[in-house]
Formats: C-alpha cells, sequence, structure tokens
C-alpha cells in the first residue's frame, strides 16, 4: 500500500495506452487492467497506468492503492509514488 503524493516527472516510454482511474471520497474501486493485472484504490485516489512496449507505468498520484500483477516476460511492471520506484522485472 501506499500513500504518496509523487512529484517526479514521466516522460513518456512509447506508451501504446493510457488509462486514468479515480476513487472519491468514501469510495473504494477494485479495477481488472488489460494486462489482467488488478488494481485496487483506496478513498480518494488517483493512479495514471501507461502500457508500453518494454514496461507498464503506474503513477500513483494520490491516495493509497494495492496491486495484484500479472506476469509478463517482455514488460516489467513499474510503480511510481512520489520518489518511490517499484519495479517487478519481466
Amino acid at each position: 500500500m501506499w500513500k504518496l503524493r509523487p512529484t517526479a516527472n514521466v516522460t513518456d516510454s512509447g506508451a501504446i495506452t493510457t488509462v486514468h482511474f479515480e476513487s472519491r471520497h468514501g469510495e473504494q474501486q477494485t479495477r481488472r487492467l488489460a494486462d489482467n493485472s488488478v488494481i485496487h484504490l483506496n478513498t480518494d485516489s488517483a493512479v495514471t497506468i501507461r502500457f508500453g512496449k518494454k514496461d507498464r507505468l503506474v503513477v500513483l498520484s494520490s491516495g493509497e492503492a494495492d496491486f495484484e500483477v500479472a506476469h509478463e516476460r517482455e514488460r516489467a511492471f513499474r510503480v511510481l509514488a512520489g520518489a518511490a520506484q517499484i519495479v517487478r522485472p519481466h
């Protein structure tokens, strides 16, 4: 679980698809992503996910999120939250 407000700038790494999810105050969401990963958003949370050729990049811009990462040999799963970065290698 993350509870940070990221400040890192993210450059486009050949993004193929970008999606954005937000939860309102008091709301929680669970979303299955195109790669079959699952993201759980806590209340007042926002994430942007970019699916590129070499990686899947999740930027947590506010709140808290939990992930169930689907394994893909060709693409790492990266999460940016503030100055922190977590990578699940391919």
